[in-house]
């Protein structure tokens, strides 16, 4: 699960006096696995917001010059935070679709910087219309899972199947046939044709993974119309 939250800030970014930035907080929460209390998901919990941060914040799939109220004084932050209710395998990938389907959905107040009175005012819905982030794409990623001997991986190795798996690969794609991440980690020994089959797979995963966050947030979105 993953909320979404602006908070104004000054801006963080070294040379980018007009741009926002996004952070990443995740929970493993008790009945989500029996080791959450013992620390012994915690490596894979740091990992997983590695790449979160590499994902979300490198490729530039946001575009953060739009967060900008006022240069060199204030920008919006984005913050998610994740919430692990079930774990199974899989962290890296389900954060993905939750946090890409979160920021799909996501609108902030319309925000104006008073220069004279050196205030800042926020406009309600009713004032000025909410804006919602400017993304450039919505990546998905998917995890391949390598034994030793097999040539084919096993796709989205689940935490069972993990126990098999020597080295692991993760690539990040969207729905415009790019990679934008490229992750390995354990004993990974593959030859680059199994990495370029792999990324076609992770490409059509992309794209089925787009349609049906794009149909979630829409009907979302229409039932909240429907609602008011």
């Amino acid at each position: 699960m993953c909320t979404v939250e602006g908070q104004i800030a000054a801006p963080r970014r070294a040379g980018r006096p007009g741009a926002g930035s996004i952070q990443f907080a995740m929970e493993l929460l008790t009945m989500a696995h029996p080791s959450a209390t013992e620390s012994a998901l915690d490596g894979e919990v740091e990992e997983c917001l590695t790449m979160l941060e590499t994902l979300y914040r490198d490729t530039y799939c946001i575009d953060f010059d739009t967060l900008c109220i006022e240069m060199n004084q204030f920008v919006y932050d984005i913050k998610c935070q994740l919430k692990v209710l079930d774990y199974d395998g899989g962290l890296f990938d389900c954060s993905t679709l939750a946090v890409t389907t979160a920021l799909m959905g996501f609108k902030r107040n319309d925000v104006t910087y008073d220069g004279i009175a050196k205030k800042l005012i926020s406009h309600s819905p009713s004032e000025r219309p909410m804006i919602p982030l400017t993304m450039v794409f919505n990546p998905a990623t998917l995890t391949f899972g390598f034994v030793d001997g097999i040539d084919d991986p096993i796709v989205d190795p689940s935490e069972s199947e993990c126990v098999c798996v020597n080295g692991f690969l993760v690539i990040g794609t969207n729905r415009r046939d790019e990679i934008c991440l490229m992750f390995q980690s354990g004993r990974l020994n593959i030859t680059p044709e199994n990495i370029i089959k792999c990324a076609d797979v992770a490409i059509e995963h992309a794209k089925e993974m787009a349609n049906l966050m794009t149909a979630e947030v829409r009907g979302t979105q229409n039932a909240d119309i429907v609602m008011k």
